[in-house]
């Protein structure tokens, strides 16, 4: 399909979504892609009118499409993609909790496009991770950006199953180990050993956490690039197709991975802040702190992330050896699957050095 028909069609579907939630917005063929990732990719709307009252209505609307994996998830698991009507559900509880969120306003599924489309409201802010730390660093916002993160990441887990109760879970008498088995089975399916990687599982079976906390709504993706933010504060948490009912502390050590610093390594949050402010506002917004279990998922999420970008590898490699069209994301992501084993083998260390 040529970009004129995919442009086409994207305007067509976000219009039908539209129409079914109840919206008399109309769209212009205005289409300006904001983002593309190795899974989803953005797009800003533009509402040209409606039939209701123009000022009660968004001006912009973000379409945000999940393409479709051609295999079936035989079974969902704690950080696995969700459909479109669970993420929904995420993002509806999260705003009842006072998390700055953007305003739903339609989705469902494009068999058009075979994708999860995502309509939402628009809210400024930037997200580019560089144009973030540049910021933080020219406005001095670095220790209040980490205060907010830390205030809504506590409003996120304050979310209880009863509220996202079909998401999937970190389930069973023993859900860590769980979760390393379907690590180690993902990293099976690679055909490639990866022997850091496997060290890294090695180390979470022997220094698994003894107590299962009770289980609270996790974003799964929270970090610069899913934040949009003006001058220092954090107007939206955005992306959440990896939410589940899990363990806390899996955001708080995801957002503190050196994989999100982008070269400001002293800065533990994000490239931005210090853990200890961050653990400080977290703790006060009424958020449960556990220093053995944010160790155990920094570890757990370097090795879920260093699986992730082999997994694009490979798919690079599957496609472009089937003359298949090839993506640059899953290319340049597989390059870095080098940085994750160099920075697992140095927390471990560090770990073990304790």
């Amino acid at each position: 399909m040529t970009d004129a028909g995919y442009h086409h069609d994207v305007i067509a579907e976000c219009q039908r979504l539209l129409v079914e939630a109840g919206r008399d917005d109309e769209l212009s063929g205005d289409l300006e892609s904001l983002s593309a990732g190795a899974v989803r990719s953005s797009a800003l709307l533009s509402v040209s009118g409606n039939a209701g009252n123009p000022s009660s209505k968004p001006v912009k609307l973000v379409a945000q499409i999940s393409n479709r994996q051609d295999e079936e998830v035989v079974e969902p698991t704690p950080l696995s993609r969700i459909p479109v009507n669970l993420e929904q559900q995420a993002i509806s509880a999260a705003s009842e909790a006072n998390v700055p969120v953007a305003p739903l306003v339609a989705a469902g599924f494009s068999d058009v496009l075979n994708a999860d489309v995502l309509i939402t409201g628009w809210v400024a802010g930037e997200s580019i991770p560089r144009r973030v730390l540049r910021s933080c660093a020219s406005g001095a916002w670095g220790r209040e950006l980490a205060e907010q993160c830390g205030r809504a990441l506590a409003a996120i887990h304050s979310v209880g199953e009863s509220s996202v109760d079909d998401l999937p879970r970190l389930a069973g008498s023993e859900p860590y180990r769980r979760h390393i088995e379907q690590l180690a089975a993902t990293l099976d399916d690679l055909g490639a050993p990866y022997p850091a990687l496997r060290y890294g599982m090695w180390w979470l079976v022997e220094n698994r956490p003894a107590a299962v906390p009770d289980l609270a709504l996790v974003h799964g993706d929270f970090r610069l690039g899913n934040l949009l933010i003006e001058d220092g504060t954090l107007n939206a948490v955005v992306d959440w197709e990896l939410s589940h009912l899990g363990d806390p502390m899996c955001d708080l050590a995801w957002l503190c991975l050196r994989t999100w610093r982008f070269g400001a390594d002293e800065l533990e949050v994000g490239g931005f802040g210090r853990l200890s402010d961050l653990k400080r506002a977290y703790r006060q917004a009424g958020g449960l702190w556990n220093e053995h279990r944010f160790a155990w998922w920094s570890v757990a999420r370097t090795v879920w992330w260093g699986i992730g970008l082999a997994s694009q590898a490979k798919a690079f490699v599957g496609q472009r050896a089937a003359g298949a069209p090839t993506s640059i994301v899953h290319a340049a992501s597989g390059r870095r699957v080098v940085e994750l084993e160099y920075d697992l083998l140095n927390l471990i260390g560090d770990l073990d050095g304790l």
